[in-house]
């Protein structure tokens, strides 16, 4: 079984091509299923993987799995009209074992439901929210539909199973590159921290502690996306915090993106 997955990676469309292969136990044979089956692609496999007999040939359709990444978007219903839209930031766990997304607090309310943005159909609820309260704007929605499962898989990735989102923090100093990925941006977003811990002040009280200044560009709707670190050498990708918006600063030459650091 070993040999179709190392064999076929020599044929990159064949590679791409294989859904999913398997011992059917009922009558002793190899099921092999494509994507897209044809006679081109079974002669490929035979030629390149192996022309094992008691190999039979289907096809499949892609896995609806109901998956939420990072940077993906959501819905919630605050007023009952108006539906409002917010970025995934990244999986989490509460300290009571349910499972969700910390998002920014700004985009959702607590006991707001949290809706799918394709469908408005209620995937879970936020249990707790903090809008630049002293220390944080941050929020974490549990996710209590059980067709809908978050992973840490991060979206506009050019492999999206491969290259996840690592459950280590990471707070990069001054000069290191930081992404963010939010829906609204539609792809990921780069730019170097100009500032690695600050604190915002309004109406003469702070509001936000240690957070992160940076140069990537964020938009509206982008609020509560991921913000993350990378290291091409291990091909990781460390949890940094979540994007809350976008300011300017006199000593800047440019906008600068506000991120609130996971801890």
């Amino acid at each position: 079984m070993q040999t179709i997955e190392t064999k076929s990676l020599l044929d990159k469309d064949l590679s791409y091509n294989i859904g999913m292969f398997c011992i059917d136990d009922k009558i002793n044979v190899v099921n092999v299923y494509f994507y897209s089956i044809s006679d081109e692609m079974i002669s490929r496999f035979k030629k390149i993987v192996t022309d094992f007999p008691g190999i039979i040939f289907g096809e499949m359709s892609n896995i609806e799995d109901h998956s939420l990444k990072c940077g993906d978007m959501f819905k919630e219903l605050s007023d009952g009209t108006t539906m409002y839209r917010g970025s995934i930031g990244y999986r989490a766990m509460d300290s009571d074992g349910y499972e969700g997304f910390v998002t920014a607090g700004h985009c959702i309310a607590q006991n707001v439901g949290v809706r799918d943005s394709l469908n408005t159909v209620q995937i879970g609820y936020c249990s707790d929210s903090r809008y630049d309260d002293g220390y944080v704007d941050a929020a974490f929605c549990v996710i209590s539909n059980p067709n809908y499962l978050v992973t840490n898989r991060i979206r506009y990735m050019t492999n999206p199973n491969v290259d996840t989102l690592h459950t280590d923090l990471s707070q990069p100093p001054v000069n290191i590159y930081v992404n963010m990925i939010g829906y609204s941006s539609g792809q990921r977003r780069s730019g170097k921290v100009v500032k690695s811990s600050i604190n915002i002040m309004k109406n003469g009280v702070i509001i936000l502690r240690d957070a992160i200044a940076a140069f990537y560009h964020s938009q509206g709707g982008d609020s509560g996306g991921l913000v993350y670190s990378y290291v091409s050498s291990t091909n990781k990708r460390y949890t940094v915090g979540i994007n809350k918006g976008r300011t300017k600063l006199s000593d800047v030459s440019d906008t600068v993106a506000i991120c609130i650091k996971a801890y």
